[in-house]
């Protein structure tokens, strides 16, 4: 008759909990952008992604409405859009108390001057909601299977079918550099 004392199972399961059992493939951030659309944006480009409450980004006047505001976050500045209003959808971010923004390092340029020791600006996309991450192989991704809006076009780098869904890939330099988020009021 063998007892088994917790000390002992975890001795045995601790193995186990060591080995690597990653999915094979490049890491991704998954997120809706509106309630029938899902994204991708590569992890190698996310800085961070946090819950903020609305009184924590501080509003530009006179900017595009896609621009929420600033706000700070680990000793960085930098500019808040909603990704939604941006693609030209409708928002469900409009009168929100907290946000759920994905912090993105993108190359330094004369809109978005902060930059950190390695020479990476960040820019903040609100979205309707985080998924978590999730591994896809790069040989799975090709052009939208869908027709998309093409208010959306110029910010894709691919998309993949998942599950019979669709979820698009996106550019953070391009979204970065989107016109409208420059144009003043």
């Amino acid at each position: 008759m063998s007892t088994s004392t917790p000390a002992s199972k975890v001795q045995e399961i601790l193995p186990q909990l060591f080995k690597a059992s990653l999915t094979p493939g490049k890491p991704y951030i998954q997120f809706q952008v509106t309630e029938t659309m899902t994204a991708l944006i590569p992890l190698e480009q996310v800085h961070e992604s946090i819950i903020v409450e609305a009184t924590e980004i501080s509003l530009l006047p006179s900017m595009h409405e896609s621009v929420m505001g600033i706000m700070s976050s680990r000793n960085h500045v930098f500019c808040v859009i909603d990704l939604a209003q941006l693609l030209m959808f409708d928002s469900t971010l409009i009168s929100s108390r907290q946000y759920q923004i994905i912090v993105v390092r993108v190359s330094p340029n004369k809109s978005f001057p902060e930059t950190s020791s390695q020479g990476n600006s960040f820019l903040g996309i609100a979205v309707s909601q985080l998924q978590g991450i999730t591994r896809l192989a790069e040989e799975k991704f090709g052009s939208p299977t869908e027709k998309v809006p093409s208010s959306l076009t110029p910010y894709l780098s691919g998309a993949v079918v998942v599950e019979e869904q669709q979820m698009l890939v996106l550019d953070p330099q391009a979204i970065a550099k989107a016109p409208s988020l420059y144009k003043i009021t």
